[in-house]
């Protein structure tokens, strides 16, 4: 039996009279073979290579602005999880940053790059008719960029502070647009889409009204991630949230009247599979169908249709749904109801504004926030309220 191969690099001489260590089909001389600095260098520069991810490139001299969007985006698969949910909204952001980025200052060194640099992605982000607020957002991405290659020693940290000067745009200052509000949505809207919904969809719809929580969240729904031990209160912990690398725990608090939306479909899914199931709405729809046919097929018929259905290429349901097939199918509800277009995750300003009158401490509980200030972004300011007191106090 063969003896199995040693995953790490061995030490050897090289010609020179110096040390070396081949790493991914690159030799590196560490000095006098033999001496301790030489040992030393090996041990360290193996120590960096297998806490690497991706292809080991170790720090010689200036670093381009490439290498390091390159770095930081193997740091980003990672530690915030776009390897696995690649279709997340601040995935996309963070690709299209680094594309302008890349774009416009690929080749200059990092140490090179500073506030006139990102004044000049701003002015590029206008061009492209992004808004202010996302403009910022992206800059601040940036920033973070250069903060994390300054943790890896690929910069100085003057470099990162320098890039700290140049403020965000302020509303009225600027050429970019302004974004529009995110508001609650009516009740009205959402009972009139509901009815071009199929059963699945509207309940999420529902569960997330009366939860609050987040479009992935009631996509990734199970029953083995429910706590039901208080029949008054279910407790459902999602397996991602947006949180999770936070070391944040999100429960999503589920009361009576969204204990009774989930209950039909809980008795039809088993312990692992997603409660809202593209595939079950599949099913029964087929079931429904067939059940309403007033008239009986010859067997010819049938073997003409099998045969003509095997020739379509139809794409098989999948076993949950997505944000992305949530929305399309919400989309096409509202234009068949005839109200305005409305987003998932918009539904969760409208309980956010429902609850607003038991305290922001409950509220930011409740739709899983850290701090209040994101609380207030979420819940509409009672403005009928305030009128009554101005009006009795004068």
């Amino acid at each position: 039996m063969p003896r199995p191969r040693n995953p790490i690099p061995t030490l050897r001489s090289h010609s020179s009279g110096q040390a070396r260590v081949t790493i991914e089909g690159r030799d590196y001389l560490l000095g006098l073979s033999g001496s301790p600095e030489a040992e030393e260098a090996y041990r360290r520069i193996v120590a960096q290579w297998l806490a690497k991810d991706g292809p080991f490139a170790p720090a010689e001299g200036p670093v381009t602005i490439t290498e390091i969007l390159a770095g930081y985006w193997r740091h980003a698969e990672r530690y915030y999880g776009y390897d696995l949910n690649p279709t997340r909204g601040d995935c996309f952001n963070l690709k299209s940053t680094i594309r302008i980025l890349r774009d416009l200052f690929g080749s200059t060194q990092a140490c090179d790059f500073g506030p006139r640099g990102l004044r000049t992605v701003q002015s590029e982000m206008i061009r492209k008719g992004w808004c202010r607020n996302l403009i910022n957002q992206q800059c601040g991405r940036i920033k973070q960029m250069f903060r994390w290659a300054v943790s890896e020693e690929l910069v100085a940290p003057t470099v990162w502070q320098a890039l700290l000067a140049c403020p965000g745009l302020r509303r009225g200052k600027t050429d970019a647009a302004e974004s529009i509000p995110v508001k609650p949505v009516p009740l009205s809207d959402v009972e009139a889409a509901k009815k071009y919904l199929r059963p699945a969809v509207a309940g999420m719809v529902d569960f997330a009204v009366l939860t609050a929580c987040r479009p992935n969240e009631v996509c990734q729904l199970r029953p083995c991630d429910l706590d039901r031990n208080n029949p008054d209160c279910w407790v459902f912990r999602p397996q991602t949230h947006k949180n999770q690398h936070r070391d944040q725990e999100r429960p999503i608090l589920i009361g009576p009247r969204a204990q009774a939306i989930l209950s039909p479909f809980l008795e039809e899914c088993g312990p692992e599979e997603y409660v809202f199931s593209p595939r079950r709405e599949e099913l029964r729809r087929n079931t429904e169908r067939r059940s309403r046919r007033s008239t009986r097929l010859t067997p010819a018929a049938i073997t003409r249709r099998a045969v003509s259905l095997s020739r379509v290429r139809r794409r098989a349901a999948n076993g949950r749904y997505t944000t992305a097939s949530l929305r399309r199918a919400i989309d096409r509800a509202c234009r068949q109801a005839g109200v305005p277009v409305f987003g998932p995750n918009r539904l969760r300003h409208t309980r956010a504004t429902e609850l607003r009158g038991h305290g922001l401490d409950v509220v930011a509980t409740i739709l899983g926030h850290a701090k209040l200030e994101t609380t207030q972004i979420y819940s509409e300011r009672n403005l009928a309220a305030a009128m009554e007191v101005v009006a009795s106090v004068g």
